[in-house]
């Protein structure tokens, strides 16, 4: 190829997380009363302080996953 360029698409793929029954009631309840940023953070605070990271977890993922799974089941009901 004369000078051509090769581009690869960089696919994320989104690990699927199991949450204890427990925090996910907990969380929704609170986000029937509390802000989307209120949430959020009360989530980062719990993966900061509960979690525990395996091998190629970040706490961000855990957060965007929590997040995610609360809302989704919010629109739902």
């Amino acid at each position: 190829m004369n000078g051509g360029t090769i581009l690869t698409n960089k696919i994320e793929i989104m690990k699927e997380y199991k949450w204890n029954e427990d925090t996910l009631n907990h969380f929704e309840f609170i986000s029937s009363y509390a802000t989307v940023n209120e949430v959020y953070n009360m989530i980062k605070e719990f993966v900061e302080l509960d979690c525990q990271l395996e091998e190629g977890e970040t706490e961000k993922d855990l957060v965007e996953d929590l997040i995610n799974k609360i809302y989704k089941n919010k629109n739902h009901v």
